[in-house]
């Protein structure tokens, strides 16, 4: 007789068990309906634009030559103020993660591992001197802005250097670009309900949005707790007779996914195991002698509430170097149970004694 005792699963949480400190990548351009307090969501950013489109106007350019803004404004009544962002609309969240436009109560977005470049060549239409202007600015991780020239006291956001009141005309069209990314970001002391955002303008004096205001819910963070069994127990069997590869023993026991609140989701749930297997079966669990350490057998493990089996199941399998055999659920809320039948199979080693395996189970949240 062989008694297969314990078969150990130990699980090991993924930075995003707790959905707070995880990131959601949107779809370009938009933000998700609800966004959960504590949890970040990005929209990239990628723009070229021209400073102008009219040929040849006088424009009294006292304004910045690139910019976010939070309104269009006419070229013919801009100034040094009004395309800048005031640094009175932007702020820090309680817990200091990311600075930018005040949208609610510890709510905001911000432009994050961003840099902005601005060039345009201007004619003095006095003197008749052309002049080539350049700016630009970086955005950090948390969104704090460092432009490579000076700013007016107040403002921020802006890129460019700010001109006099002196009349010019267009000597030459030059692209601007802008890249990064924006974070919408609720913190933990946002509260629950309906925000809007804000419109985001790019360019002077001709502007591209690159964000359009929403209505969005703030909820509560996504927390999922994890079940797994402590231990597989597939007690005595008889290995009398049993070839290689042959079935001992089958158990059914799977892992238990709670998810609160329940109308919340998260995105993808993955699921993946790693413990000892032989050569390059990694779809077979080593079962070893607890005195010798020699091999005495392996186990399988399948994603179903099934028959047992020692076969190769490409579908359902699950594998133990953390790689292959891994189970991924999308849009996981409420509570979920993720079936596993477990397979005990013979070798051919023909060892009598107590054995046991270990695996361990990430699971992991995006």
């Amino acid at each position: 007789m062989m008694k297969i005792k314990l078969f150990y699963i130990y699980i090991s949480m993924g930075l995003c068990l707790n959905i707070l400190n995880c990131t959601s990548a949107t779809a370009d351009g938009v933000f998700p309906s609800k966004i959960m307090k504590g949890k970040e969501y990005r929209i990239p950013l990628s723009y070229t634009n021209s400073f102008f489109t009219t040929s040849d106007l006088p424009v009294k350019y006292d304004a910045a030559l690139l910019h976010l803004g939070t309104s269009s404004y006419s070229m013919n009544t801009h100034s040094v103020m009004s395309p800048c962002q005031a640094s009175s609309t932007l702020s820090w969240t309680s817990d200091h993660r990311y600075y930018g436009l005040t949208l609610a109560k510890d709510t905001v977005l911000a432009v994050v591992d961003a840099a902005s470049f601005a060039e345009a060549e201007l004619k003095d239409e006095v003197s008749g001197k052309t002049q080539k202007f350049t700016g630009g600015g970086q955005w950090d991780s948390r969104g704090e802005f460092t432009p490579d020239f000076s700013l007016s006291s107040g403002v921020t956001w802006c890129s460019g250097k700010p001109f006099a009141s002196t009349l010019y005309v267009k000597a030459g069209s030059e692209p601007s670009k802008l890249t990064g990314a924006l974070v919408l970001y609720a913190g933990p002391n946002a509260d629950l309900g309906v925000i809007e955002t804000q419109s985001l303008y790019w360019g002077a004096p001709t502007q591209k949005i690159v964000y359009s205001s929403q209505s969005i819910e703030i909820i509560e963070p996504l927390v999922c707790r994890v079940s797994t069994p402590p231990k597989v127990d597939f007690g005595q069997v008889n290995i009398t007779g049993v070839p290689g590869n042959g079935l001992l023993g089958v158990q059914k026991q799977g892992i238990d996914i709670s998810c609160t609140p329940t109308d919340s989701l998260a995105d993808k749930v993955t699921i993946s195991f790693t413990g000892s297997y032989e050569g390059g079966y990694f779809g077979r669990l080593s079962v070893t002698d607890n005195s010798s350490g020699k091999s005495m057998g392996y186990i399988r493990g399948r994603y179903l509430d099934a028959g047992g089996s020692c076969g190769v199941d490409n579908q359902n399998d699950l594998g133990f170097n953390g790689v292959n055999g891994v189970k991924i659920l999308n849009k996981v809320g409420g509570s979920i149970n993720v079936p596993i039948t477990w397979s005990l199979c013979a070798n051919n080693s023909g060892l009598l004694g107590e054995g046991s395996a270990q695996a361990t189970v990430k699971v992991d949240w995006d």
